[in-house]
């Protein structure tokens, strides 16, 4: 079985949505998930489907967990984040996805659970899988689905 990539997104009413975020990277996998506005999530996936190419030391990115108080606000702890880069100049691109638990006022940090790895893919598979995410926002889907490409 190939490497993969699973999103499905839970709707609330107020416009934000639990993002679930699935991975396997051959014999490692992981699960978590992170609530993010549902217009944020929608213009991710339009940015995946659309941008060709991405530019070297560029990346597509999206995550969500604890927000600070900072302006502009910035994830001061993920629990879902994905990020699209580049590797090399012959089509080949990364998606390094990592989940984390919610520290919930945690003591001890080192007890918290992460996963994270990275994914590879080409430009086809990357498209189809942002014109995936936008269809799962709009309620048409109910997952997104990225599967690593023979590279």
């Amino acid at each position: 079985m190939r490497d993969f990539l699973v999103l499905k997104l839970q709707e609330d009413s107020d416009g934000t949505a639990e993002l679930f975020v699935q991975f396997k990277r051959g014999e490692f996998s992981g699960l978590g998930s992170a609530w993010f506005n549902t217009r944020d999530v929608r213009a991710f996936g339009e940015k995946v489907a659309g941008t060709y190419p991405i530019p070297q030391g560029e990346e597509i990115a999206i995550a969500g967990g604890y927000w600070s108080s900072d302006d502009p606000p910035r994830v001061r702890e993920a629990h879902a984040a994905i990020r699209i880069y580049a590797i090399g100049s012959s089509g080949r691109l990364g998606v390094q996805v990592k989940v984390a638990e919610p520290s919930y006022d945690c003591n001890r940090p080192e007890s918290l659970s992460s996963a994270s790895a990275e994914i590879e893919t080409k430009y086809e598979q990357l498209r189809a899988f942002g014109k995936d995410i936008v269809a799962m926002t709009l309620g048409t889907l109910t997952s997104a689905a990225l599967e690593s490409s023979d590279a």
